[in-house]
């Protein structure tokens, strides 16, 4: 994708968070997670406050640990700045949501 918009100061790593963050040190302007339904697990919740990154991107199918993910989240010194519901599968229940979070 940057190759093909010419952008040449950006960096993707793809891959489950406990792979990517368990060696690795980053300096990172913005992380975008987009967990199972079943959240993200504790101890990469925790590595992720870890980085101290300025601005998180949170996607989620499941209200119930993306409340609770949230809520670690502003133990850590993070703000939601906005929420924005996903209509992914009309006509069901089921919505996803993209929360912007910013560490304060």
């Amino acid at each position: 994708m940057e190759k093909k918009n010419n952008i040449s100061n950006i960096e993707f790593r793809c891959g489950r968070v406990k792979n990517i963050l368990k060696f690795e040190t980053f300096d990172v302007d913005c992380i975008i997670v987009d967990p199972p339904r079943s959240g993200i697990v504790t101890k990469a919740l925790k590595r992720i406050c870890d980085l101290k990154c300025k601005n998180l991107i949170y996607v989620s199918c499941h209200p119930v640990t993306l409340l609770r993910d949230l809520e670690s989240f502003k133990e850590n010194g993070y703000i939601v700045k906005r929420i924005i519901p996903v209509d992914m599968f009309p006509n069901t229940f089921h919505i996803e949501s993209v929360v912007k979070l910013e560490l304060n």
